[in-house]
């Protein structure tokens, strides 16, 4: 049996309708009605090449994984509004080109610009729509039994629950709970014009804690230092093909080197009170899985830019009661293994490197450093070749420091 397409049209295809495609398939699934139905999204001017962060966070919330995860936004074409036999849109401006006898307007606004709870509100208002309008869709009336476990709305179910636990205490909003370990978040190369829309709260929050907290007892250059050489790391390191590049990476970079030493006193164990700082500012808030995730990466490179007795055979081991995702586990042992090269490169507190390259060659990665005029490198070389190394070469091979002996020209530093 052939099934019969129903078309979720939006602006640009990244939040509104996509959602919707997911809480309708879901929807009918749950109504075991998915073999006789295709539901699908288009955008009447498609934007970007993913489905909006925060549009993937509320999915992520609502049905414990990410259901965006390869969402491509894609134009309305004459060809789609063809084959559906019911087309929903958003916004009644954009129904002027369909086939007006077989358009619905759901009525729903665009939440791009606004907050997560603007986005989960949307979602609430898409499940009431279909609600709605569900004989529209299947010819049937609405029926909650139709449900699993009583109800198919994720977060009208959630809420009635909570109220029967805890009837004299307002709910919580569900999807502000913090979901399963089990659930996998993944870290995805975005472009630049999305990144300026997303939610960078958490990278701006760890900056601002840091500044307050003077980047560690008056070490504002010394995290400024850190942070040039840990992102000349990352960029070398990109460029021959050790990492990968994405610009949420990018900000776990800078995020780290800046505030790796906001824990740093005399007589403390830095490293420790550097991740307990930020547990107590920031993990304890209610943050997004997204926020969460990456704050758990940054909390694991402030915790192990240190002393080498921290690791155990260049592995991360857990800390404390704060998760890492093992998606999340690859970049984070790579950003420690960086933040521990970067650090100790200036281990003397005096920024006594102008540059440095990542090479790579046949006997394995070479850091060339160029030493600023009138500073000898073989001393400082040697202390990180000797205590930092570790997890870089745990992570991408043998690491050798060379300094310059001429133009072009360049000398092992530690034999």
């Amino acid at each position: 049996m052939k099934k019969r397409l129903i078309l979720l049209v939006c602006g640009g295809n990244t939040s509104r309708s996509p959602m919707a495609k997911v809480i309708l398939q879901q929807m009918l699934m749950k109504a075991k009605l998915d073999d006789m139905y295709e539901v699908d999204s288009a955008g009447i001017k498609p934007d970007g090449k993913f489905a909006n962060q925060e549009a993937k966070n509320v999915i992520i919330n609502m049905y414990g994984r990410d259901l965006l995860a390869n969402h491509v936004p894609k134009q309305l074409t004459s060809e789609l509004g063809d084959r559906a036999y019911l087309i929903m849109v958003m916004q009644s401006k954009y129904e002027a080109k369909l086939q007006q006898n077989k358009v619905k307007v759901l009525g729903i606004t665009d939440p791009h610009g606004h907050s997560y709870e603007a986005y989960e509100a949307c979602a609430q208002k898409l499940i009431l729509k279909f609600q709605k309008l569900w004989p529209d869709i299947t010819g049937n009336k609405w029926h909650e039994q139709n449900m699993d476990e009583g109800n198919t709305n994720p977060i009208a179910g959630r809420n009635m629950q909570e109220k029967e636990q805890s009837p004299s205490s307002p709910s919580p909003s569900p999807l502000n709970k913090k979901i399963k370990d089990t659930i996998k978040a993944q870290v995805i190369p975005i472009t630049e014009e999305q990144h300026n829309r997303m939610n960078n709260k958490i990278f701006e929050d760890v900056e601002r804690l840091a500044e307050g907290l003077d980047y560690g007892r008056g070490r504002r250059e010394h995290a400024k230092t850190v942070t040039n050489y840990m992102m000349k790391l990352y960029s070398e390191m990109v460029k021959i093909g050790l990492i990968s590049d994405s610009i949420p990476n990018q900000k776990l970079a800078h995020a780290i080197g800046l505030s790796h030493d906001i824990g740093y006193s005399i007589g403390s164990l830095h490293h420790e009170t550097g991740f307990e700082k930020l547990k107590e500012k920031l993990w304890r808030y209610n943050l997004s899985p997204i926020d969460k995730s990456r704050l758990a990466i940054i909390m694991y490179g402030v915790y192990y830019h240190t002393s080498s007795e921290h690791l155990e055979e260049g592995k991360l081991n857990p800390v404390d009661d704060i998760p890492l995702k093992d998606d999340d586990y690859p970049i984070a042992a790579q950003l420690v293994a960086m933040i521990r090269v970067a650090d100790g490169l200036d281990h003397y507190l005096d920024g006594r490197f102008a540059d440095l390259q990542i090479v790579r060659t046949s006997q394995g990665i070479e850091c060339r450093v160029t030493p600023r005029v009138r500073h000898d490198p073989k001393e400082l070389l040697k202390w990180v070749h000797d205590n930092k190394r570790d997890m870089f070469e745990a992570k991408f091979g043998t690491l050798s420091f060379w300094r310059p002996i001429g133009i072009n020209s360049w000398i092992r530093a530690i034999p």
